[in-house]
């Protein structure tokens, strides 16, 4: 497996920032990655009642040409469900949605 199929409890960054340079040929790789918690929810002391889980695999892939950003990542939709084995037979759309169909990371 490339990262983990469970997302970390803690150890999550508020911000992270990425510089690409789309002026030069580079090697993508596949085998780095990083997990996000994103749709936070938080009582009112700061403490995390939900969070959805995702993560992304690889680097990210820039077109200076036309300014598209691309990314494989996997997001589970089930809220504090840190679960994020790929499953092609859970695919969330149908096989006819344009742009959504999911193959084996």
């Amino acid at each position: 497996m490339k990262l983990p199929h469970e997302a970390p409890v803690d150890g999550y960054q508020p911000t992270w920032h990425y510089t690409a340079n789309t002026y030069s040929p580079t090697t993508l790789r596949d085998n780095v990655g990083f997990f996000l918690r994103t749709r936070v929810k938080l009582d009112e002391n700061g403490n995390i009642i939900s969070a959805n889980y995702a993560k992304v695999i690889g680097d990210f892939r820039f077109s200076p040409a036309n300014g598209a950003m691309q990314f494989l990542y996997y997001f589970n939709p089930v809220p504090n469900d840190r679960n994020l084995e790929f499953d092609p037979k859970r695919n969330l759309f149908p096989a006819n949605f344009p742009g959504a169909n999911v193959s084996d990371p």
